[in-house]
């Protein structure tokens, strides 16, 4: 239902710490700042399932550096491991970069620092 709120916890990496999502529609980032990679993770409302979703990646000059998920929504929990690098595999430099997540119901970004 587009207005519950759920909860869901997984562990990243060798540290494994515990990450929440707490509200549907919001971008989780761990760790960030990040080297060499970072986990981004999301929970979809039920309306924007079986719709087209997208995760990019954006510098600050308002760029698109990659993209990272552009796919039809099967699941409503989705984590993506992202190594730093652009659409052409090419690792990119250290910077604030935009995270951008566009669905049917939402448009939200987040702020991610790769550090070198």
């Amino acid at each position: 239902d587009y207005a519950q709120i759920y909860k869901i916890s997984f562990v990243v990496g060798n540290d494994e710490p515990e990450i929440s999502i707490n509200q549907a529609g919001t971008i989780s980032v761990y760790p960030n700042p990040f080297n060499p990679e970072t986990t981004i993770s999301f929970y979809l409302y039920a309306h924007d399932l079986n719709k087209p979703i997208s995760v990019e990646i954006y510098n600050l000059k308002g760029q698109l550096v990659r993209t990272l998920f552009s796919e039809i929504a099967k699941k409503r929990a989705i984590y993506i491991t992202w190594n730093g690098t652009n659409n052409q595999g090419v690792r990119i430099s250290s910077s604030i970069y935009l995270i951008r997540l566009k669905t049917a119901t939402t448009n939200v970004s987040r702020k991610v620092i790769l550090i070198k």
